[in-house]
């Protein structure tokens, strides 16, 4: 755990005191159980506590960010962590809004209502700003003025002309005007809400200048809540304009959020099950070919004793895809979100390593493949890492049951993952190319 930038960062599985989660979390015990009851905060057999979840915990004010496990142990400056939440916290927005096969995705929903995290709106409020500016009420007002556009019905009715050669002229005129209400309440509001969003969430949700306006620092300062509400239903009753109208109900469901039904100050935006997020964008960024690739997978045929047959369910790879150019290779891969560790001292030994299961079901798709008319096939395990290139292959795994066959472990860079997720794009021929090359190279070199 460590301080950035008037942020908690914590790692998800890193065993802390439960009074340093306490600390953190103001002491909130609705909040602490309601971590406890979503399964986002685990204990140990020792009675240490951790996480189990990657998103923001506003609490109180107090802002905690939870990076990934692999980030446990490892030797990285708190800016650049920080900077690399900033990627996360994107790639959880884009799975609340497009994903809705994870179990919890609704923490993830960028949906504006009540239930869901201040972020969410504080996200919004920004991007509007950006985009149509500040809330500005406007009023027409009639003046007497010799510049401008007349308005010539009430000019005629109401100001005396003089003649001149049986014509008559004006020397002062009616004028339609629009004047802006600086000082308008809602105007004032829409400023309070927006530096209040700025400061709070602008460096997490990387806003890169900040919103300065000429506003009182507290909002009663401007009205009563219930006065600023009862002014905004006013205000929807008035305007067509489109985003006027989203911006009041945003203001309205904002306020009572924070100071109406939010008596417990705090929320939740992120998920307990980011080893689907890894699976998934290890999936897009490898565009995928399984569908492809499934009617060369064997079913298994049941039989009973009086010739009844049928086909049940089968093996269904993680992702399969494919390298052509100098030579044809088929990857099958399994992306296997496990902060692996590998032992040397006193003895070598590989800590939070999958287990039999998925090692067996994986040299089984191997298996399932042998005939594929590929040169090369390469049955790898894909481990999120913290890392400057994009892969790392730091071994392999063999079984006696399966002759001649491997599964190569291979760190690959996450920041990378998610960068090229979140540009919608692949990771291009390329790679595979040199991966391939890479693994060929330490099998000649019996390295692996």
């Amino acid at each position: 755990m460590f301080a950035i930038k008037h942020h908690l960062l914590f790692v998800e599985d890193e065993y802390l005191q439960p009074l340093d989660f306490h600390s953190s979390l103001n002491n909130d015990n609705e909040l602490i159980s309601n971590l406890f009851e979503l399964s986002y905060l685990k204990q140990n057999e020792k009675g240490f506590w951790a996480f189990q979840f990657v998103g923001v915990i506003v609490s109180n004010g107090t802002i905690i960010c939870v990076l990934p496990k692999y980030y446990h142990n490892k030797l990285i400056h708190p800016e650049d962590a920080f900077g690399d939440f900033i990627k996360i916290y994107k790639v959880l927005k884009s799975f609340g809004s497009e994903d809705s096969d994870i179990p919890d995705c609704q923490q993830m929903s960028n949906i504006e209502s009540l239930n869901n995290s201040e972020i969410v709106l504080a996200e919004k409020f920004l991007k509007d700003y950006f985009e149509y500016g500040i809330f500005i009420k406007s009023k027409n007002h009639e003046i007497v003025m010799s510049d401008g556009d007349t308005n010539w019905t009430k000019t005629v009715d109401l100001m005396h002309p003089y003649f001149s050669r049986g014509a008559p002229f004006y020397n002062d005129k009616y004028s339609d005007t629009s004047i802006t209400e600086e000082t308008n309440l809602i105007t004032q509001t829409h400023k309070w809400i927006l530096k209040y969003c700025s400061e709070k969430y602008g460096e997490l949700l990387d806003f890169s200048y900040s919103v300065l306006f000429d506003c009182p620092s507290e909002i009663y300062s401007i009205s009563s809540i219930q006065g600023i509400i009862i002014a905004i239903d006013r205000e929807m009753r008035e305007t067509f304009i489109d985003w006027e109208i989203r911006l009041l109900k945003r203001m309205k469901l904002f306020l009572e959020k924070l100071f109406t039904y939010n008596e417990n100050e705090y929320s939740i935006f992120g998920t307990g099950y980011f080893n689907q997020i890894w699976e998934k964008t290890c999936s897009t960024i490898f565009a995928n070919q399984i569908q492809s690739f499934r009617d060369q997978i064997p079913f298994p045929l049941w039989n009973d004793l009086t010739g009844h047959s049928i086909m049940k369910e089968t093996l269904k790879p993680d992702i399969i895809a494919t390298y052509k150019g100098e030579f044809d290779a088929l990857f099958i891969f399994d992306a296997k979100y496990y902060n692996i560790i590998l032992k040397h001292n006193p003895r070598f030994d590989i800590l939070s390593n999958p287990g039999i299961e998925d090692i067996g079901k994986q040299f089984l798709y191997n298996k399932a493949f042998e005939k594929a008319p590929f040169v090369y096939k390469f049955n790898c395990f894909l481990f999120p890492n913290i890392q400057h290139p994009f892969f790392d292959i730091f071994g392999s795994i063999e079984f006696d049951l399966f002759q001649n066959q491997k599964i190569f472990n291979i760190y690959i860079s996450a920041n990378k993952v998610f960068d090229s997720y979140l540009q919608g794009g692949e990771i291009g021929v390329e790679n595979l190319m040199i991966l391939a090359k890479t693994i060929i190279e330490l099998q000649d070199n019996s390295a692996v």
